[in-house]
């Protein structure tokens, strides 16, 4: 048990040195797991709550080439972000950069929906998207060796996400 359990980080984690030595598939294995059960809870949250208005314009296969892929471009953004800090082994784990990718494209399709803020407060999703892009930036640019989230993941994600909605509204996504 402990070997399967050991072997299955080591397949799924990701890192630049995975990349460099051909592990490309951890790329995407490592959206499939997650530090604790917190963070697959919030990341499944976000699925579910994005991922069904996007599914809705999208369709089912789309939807699940779009999470994945910007899953995958989130960890090979963070995996970049560690190695140019001279951290290239450090490895990451989640679906966040998928999970900010349906938001970003939620809310760039349907910017006047309210989110409610710490279910409280009611926020306009391109207001609540905005100050996720500043918070992240904030906390990439000022980064240090004991914050161990993906900012570069979640910002590939966002950017990913935009793209997606713009072409999205403007009726040019096709594939």
């Amino acid at each position: 048990l402990v070997f399967s359990s050991m072997l299955a980080v080591i397949i799924s984690m990701n890192s630049w040195l995975d990349i460099k030595q051909g592990r490309l598939h951890t790329l995407l294995t490592s959206t499939f797991s997650h530090i604790d059960a917190m963070h697959l809870f919030m990341n499944m949250v976000g699925l579910y709550v994005f991922g069904h208005p996007i599914e809705a314009i999208l369709g089912a296969r789309r939807l699940l080439v779009f999470y994945l892929g910007a899953g995958v471009l989130g960890n090979l953004c963070q995996a970049a972000f560690f190695a140019d800090r001279r951290l290239p082994g450090a490895s990451m784990v989640g679906a966040s950069g998928g999970v900010l990718a349906l938001l970003f494209a939620y809310a760039t399709v349907y910017p006047s929906n309210s989110f409610l803020l710490w279910f409280v407060l009611p926020a306009p999703a391109w207001l609540f998207a905005s100050g996720l892009v500043a918070y992240e930036t904030y906390q990439l640019v000022h980064w240090n060796h004991s914050d161990r989230t993906g900012h570069a993941a979640h910002l590939a994600g966002a950017a990913a996400g935009i793209a997606v909605g713009i072409a999205l509204r403007r009726g040019r996504f096709r594939w």
